[in-house]
């Protein structure tokens, strides 16, 4: 079995590393995995289940739990890379998982082990997740069009038509959203089943994807810098969409944040800091500008009292704040606010 030797390494490391623990062998191979013996100081001892997968998908790794009639010992998934995804799914269900670079969550006993930080080279060689690379932008447009609606089956060929992309592309969506559990096959399509968890791990990737900001200063007050740049769009044509907390203040009628956010497109950067009186620094700042680097970015934005704002979803990956996030998260959901 293809990482099975690999397997018992990191996990009899990991156990080992206990101050309690006094032996960890390797009682048997199985059929998905192995059997350890696990002795404490105490003289007591733990049999553990090891399942090594190669891909550990949330919805892969849910069959193969739920596939089992009865464990032989605690459970344990071990795979190349776990994502934060199949850790809670895992955790949920009383299982211990384990990447190859000894990230891991293993409970059972006395023990408890949770160790992060590793460096997983796996992670490169997979590229995951791609359908949320900013280098992808009709895999983005597919999923802020399933958003529109999440009550809604969608199907393939309708949302591959109405992208201009291929139907292989849409199904290759569909394919990493229900293998995250993030979305269920219908008989003519895709379902969305869970939104927050599918807006949270993109919000994770958008973040880590370094979309390009320029900081800036100014000692106007938020109301008065909002209305410099409607004074500029309305003069000029130079359009600013507001967005994160800036867009929310709108979209739930709130007081303006210290901090502006806002996307324009990079060639009009410099001609409307120009107009705005705007000082660049090079961190901080009370005024942030994300440069669109993609038209989709912009998809569904509307005008709300004069102001040009992002949709929903883009404000959630731009806000940083749970508030925000919150807000955004209800509106995709079509939630009534509290």
């Amino acid at each position: 079995m293809k990482y099975r030797d690999e397997a018992k390494e990191q996990v009899c490391r990991v156990l080992m590393q206990v101050p309690f623990a006094a032996r960890c062998e390797v009682m048997e191979d199985t059929h998905e995995g192995f059997l350890v013996r696990y002795e404490l100081k105490d003289g007591t001892h733990e049999v553990l289940e090891i399942v090594v997968m190669a891909q550990a998908y949330p919805a892969v790794t849910l069959r193969a739990i739920q596939s089992r009639e009865a464990w032989r010992g605690h459970p344990v998934v071990v795979s190349p890379f776990v994502s934060p995804e199949t850790v809670q799914l895992c955790a949920d269900r009383g299982v211990g998982c384990m990447d190859l670079a000894g990230n891991c969550r293993v409970c059972f006993g006395t023990v408890y082990i949770a160790e992060g930080g590793h460096r997983n080279t796996v992670v490169r060689k997979r590229r995951r997740p791609a359908v949320f690379s900013a280098t992808t932008p009709i895999s983005s447009a597919i999923l802020r069009r399933l958003v529109q609606d999440v009550q809604k089956p969608w199907k393939l060929k309708y949302l591959a038509e109405a992208l201009g992309c291929s139907i292989g592309l849409v199904h290759k969506v569909k394919t990493f959203l229900c293998d995250q559990l993030w979305a269920e096959p219908t008989r003519d399509g895709i379902r969305l089943t869970n939104v927050p968890g599918l807006m949270n791990s993109w919000a994770r990737e958008y973040a880590v994807s370094q979309q390009a900001v320029r900081r800036f200063r100014t000692d106007m007050t938020p109301d008065q810098l909002e209305w410099r740049v409607n004074e500029v769009r309305s003069r000029s044509g130079i359009r600013c969409w507001l967005t994160a907390a800036s867009a929310a203040a709108h979209y739930a009628e709130a007081p303006r944040p210290d901090v502006f956010h806002g996307h324009i497109y990079p060639f009009r950067v410099n001609d409307f800091v120009r107009e705005c009186g705007l000082t660049e620094v090079a961190e901080g700042g009370n005024v942030v500008l994300h440069l669109v680097e993609q038209n989709v970015c912009l998809a569904d934005a509307v005008e709300i009292n004069g102001s040009l704002l992002v949709s929903p979803v883009q404000m959630f990956l731009d806000a940083r704040d749970d508030a925000t996030r919150a807000l955004a998260l209800r509106m995709i959901e079509k939630q009534p606010q509290r």
